[in-house]
């Protein structure tokens, strides 16, 4: 009712109802998700968000690569899972790929300053609700103090990959294929505060970061800000 959507999509089938009540705008279309990669396929945009969390939204993304100009990607499943098949579908659909996680969209910003030779590439992990703990004050952990982020409310499934690093992990992998680098070039460096998202260390023993607050408003807006201004702004598969 807010923005006014021309659809809205439901997983639920139960709940098609309930949600036809509480929408009062009748020009909003409802439709399950088994039609939405059609309705995806039929509908071309400039610009899209993949804002999906977890490995469903692989069901959508070769629709979503395919009829859309410009992608903001703030899924990192699907180029977790199946980062090959992710690289083969955008070649082909010649997408601009542009990360909104806040780790690699600062790390795009740095990697258009190529004038040395790459040594190292840290993104950066706040250490999670027990940094600095030993294994005796965590080894009889509740489900409530590992959901308990210090720094930000997320949900369930990130606040536990957060509490146990592997969440940095996975981004380690996405790096990897987003931006065709080397494993070995890539580190984890545990930044409490999370106002450093990334760091590139060159080859010249000199190195750039990327500084800001850990809101994820900001890759967003910039995201937003530039995407019509693809000669402004350092996008993958430009």
């Amino acid at each position: 009712n807010i923005f006014n959507p021309k659809y809205v999509c439901i997983n639920d089938t139960t709940k098609i109802s309930l949600l036809r009540k509480k929408i009062t705008n009748k020009k909003i279309e409802i439709i399950e998700a088994k039609v939405l990669s059609k309705l995806i396929k039929s509908v071309k945009s400039d610009i899209s968000v993949l804002a999906i969390s977890g490995y469903q939204a692989l069901n959508l993304f070769p629709s979503i690569l395919s009829s859309t100009k410009i992608l903001g990607m703030v899924n990192k499943e699907c180029v977790v899972s199946a980062g090959h098949l992710f690289n083969q579908l955008n070649k082909k659909n010649k997408t601009i790929i542009y990360p909104s996680d806040s780790e690699h969209y600062s790390l795009q910003n740095l990697l258009t300053n190529k004038y040395n030779k790459i040594k190292k590439i840290y993104l950066t992990a706040s250490g999670g609700p027990f940094y600095n703990k030993n294994f005796n004050d965590i080894k009889n952990i509740s489900f409530q103090r590992a959901k308990k982020h210090p720094k930000w409310k997320m949900g369930y499934k990130n606040s536990i990959d957060s509490a146990t690093l592997a969440n940095k992990c996975l981004e380690i992998i996405e790096a990897h294929y987003l931006f065709n680098i080397s494993y070995h070039k890539l580190n984890i460096l545990i930044h409490p505060e999370s106002l450093i998202h990334s760091v590139i260390e060159f080859e010249n023993y000199t190195s750039l970061l990327n500084y800001f607050y850990h809101d994820m408003f900001i890759p967003l807006y910039n995201f937003f800000a530039y995407s019509n201004k693809t000669d402004k702004f350092p996008f993958i598969n430009k």
